[in-house]
């Protein structure tokens, strides 16, 4: 059993080339693009602001932390769950990956046990090309320019690779 804080923010970070992209999601869409040397290129922004943590979400999250527990370690995570900090925000996104043409992808933040598999892209520029969907269990872990790559997990947790081809629109 894992217990993992609310809604937690955590550091994402992707290299590639020469540019660093990081952020955690804590204030929208806002990842910093760094240097070798670790100072800032470039801040991408998007005005995809984050959602409120609702006391459904709240509810939702302590009854996952509790679904592993046993009897004889229930007592100590409902206290811990009940006395936790809880954010007002959920973090705007999930991961960050950037793929073979310098695309920063975004994945949208949904609390959960499966999360969320939607992608917002965006160019180097920072400008949205629009989202793309993923299969839900599809645990991305490459992009390339017209492919996505990743580990899927079925309802039984049985893992697989998968590829899957990107069709861009006409432009």
């Amino acid at each position: 059993m894992n217990l993992y804080p609310a809604f937690n923010l955590e550091r994402h970070l992707e290299v590639k080339g020469e540019r660093i992209y990081t952020g955690t999601g804590e204030n929208g869409y806002h990842v910093e693009v760094l240097r070798p040397d670790g100072s800032v290129s470039s801040i991408l922004r998007a005005d995809i602001p984050s959602q409120p943590v609702t006391a459904a979400d709240i509810e939702d999250w302590r009854q996952r932390q509790l679904e592993g527990a046993s009897e004889v370690v229930r007592p100590a995570v409902e206290r811990l769950v009940a006395e936790g900090p809880v954010p007002s925000m959920m973090p705007a996104y999930s991961d960050l990956q950037v793929d073979g043409e310098d695309n920063l992808w975004l994945l949208g933040y949904e609390p959960g046990v499966r999360g969320s598999n939607e992608w917002h892209v965006f160019d180097r520029m920072g400008r949205l090309l629009g989202k793309v969907v993923t299969p839900m269990g599809l645990d991305v872990t490459d992009i390339g320019s017209d492919y996505v790559l990743g580990i899927y997990r079925d309802e039984y947790d049985v893992q697989a690779v998968r590829k899957y081809r990107i069709i861009k629109p006409q432009s």
